[in-house]
Order: C-alpha cells, then structure tokens, then sequence
C-alpha cells in the first residue's frame, strides 16, 4: 500500500512539473486573445478638484473602471491590440447641493489601440509595459452649478478628444488557454483646450487636463496555445 501511495505521489508531481514547464516555455507568436479587466479608478487633478466654481472641476472620487482587450502576439514578447473602456466615478460630498445630496455622474467612454511588451519573454509570469493611443468622450450628467446664486443641474458632454494611457502590470498563466493580470495604468484625458457643451452653449476651454489612475484585475483567454 505504501509503495502505491508513492507512486501516486511521483505521478502527480511528474504531471504537475511537465504542466508547469509547459506553461513556462509556451510561445504565443501569431495568437489571438480576449481579456476582460475590472479596475478601482482613481481620479486626479480636475478630475477630483472640489471647486465648483471652476469651469474643468469635477468633484469625483474613485470609482469603477470596465475594459475589453483583443490583442495579438507580433512575436512571444511584444502584443498589438485594441480595446474599449468605460469609466463612472461617484461625487465626493461639496457643501451647495440642497441637503447634502448629489446625484450627478460622471461618465468615460474610451475606444483605441495599444502595445504592449513583455520584459520577460518566457516564464509563468512576466511583467509587462503598456502603451495606449485613442479617442475618449466624456459626460457629466445632472452636475449641480450656482447661477445667479441659485443651483442649477445640467448635462455637460466633451467628445472625440485624445486619450493616452500608459502600464505596468504582471501575466500569470494558469493553463495554456488562461492567464490572470495584474496591472496599474495612467490615463490622460487630453481637454486643455477644449470646452464642455451643455444645452446648446459651451464652457470653456478647460485649461486643464483630466487624469485618472485604474487599478485592474483581468483575466486572459488565450484563443491557441502555440
């Protein structure tokens, strides 16, 4: 019985050895993968500035980020992809909304391309750098502003701008069709000149840049293992 029971043993560690360096050495060149990402996002600059006197000010706290990617492998370390987000953040409490409540929201929609390099070209995991290029939108709805000290709510929207985006993260494969990732980006919403529009006017330009920072979690399905 004990001479079966280490045979077991030896089994299970020679086929979890042999699956482990498959995934260590697995070469991706040429394939194809989708990955689902949830991140915490957490504004800064205008994005989160309290004062709302000021034309770019948003007032916002962190917030939930959602991101789809479809990537390549050009070569087992460098990825070309693309890939769409879209970003809501929470107000954070300012002291002229009757009783304290706002219920404005704050929106982003992101669409683009990206590249993306793994420092490491083999292992089970691998750090990684990320570089992003797209076009992004923006709308604040129902944001409160004093007119004629009177509070008002309106929609303010902000469209077709550049955004750039910019990563650091770590792939882990699990099996040789699913890798998990860990990743933190900057996002810069490129509006220095541009103006929000809102009920057939604008305000504006900005003079400031938007900016957030998402934290995700994601998961990779590969589409072929070679």
């Amino acid at each position: 019985m004990r001479n079966y029971l280490i045979c077991a043993l030896l089994a299970l560690f020679s086929t979890t050895l042999t699956a482990t360096n498959r995934l260590v050495d697995i070469d991706r060149t040429g394939s194809v993968f989708f990955a689902p990402k949830l991140g915490i996002s957490y504004p800064m600059g205008a994005l989160a500035d309290a004062n709302y006197k000021l034309i770019a000010s948003s007032w916002r706290k962190e917030g939930i980020t959602l991101t789809g990617e479809f990537g390549y492998y050009i070569t087992k370390s460098t990825v070309a992809g693309m890939e769409l987000s879209y970003s809501n953040f929470h107000p954070k409490s300012v002291s002229i909304f009757p009783d304290g409540v706002d219920e404005s929201r704050v929106r982003f929609r992101r669409g683009g391309i990206f590249m993306q390099y793994y420092m490491v070209s083999t292992g089970k995991y691998r750090p990684f750098v990320k570089l992003g290029l797209g076009l992004f939108e923006a709308n604040r709805i129902s944001l409160p502003q004093i007119v004629e000290d009177e509070v008002v709510y309106k929609d303010y929207s902000l469209g077709a701008k550049p955004v750039y985006s910019f990563g650091l993260g770590v792939h882990g494969s699990v099996t040789p069709n699913i890798s998990l990732t860990f990743s933190i980006e900057a996002v810069s919403l490129n509006s220095f000149s541009s103006a929000w529009e809102t009920s057939g006017a604008t305000l504006g330009p900005l003079r400031k840049n938007m900016l957030f920072f998402p934290v995700y979690f994601g998961m990779m399905y590969h589409l072929s293992d070679e």
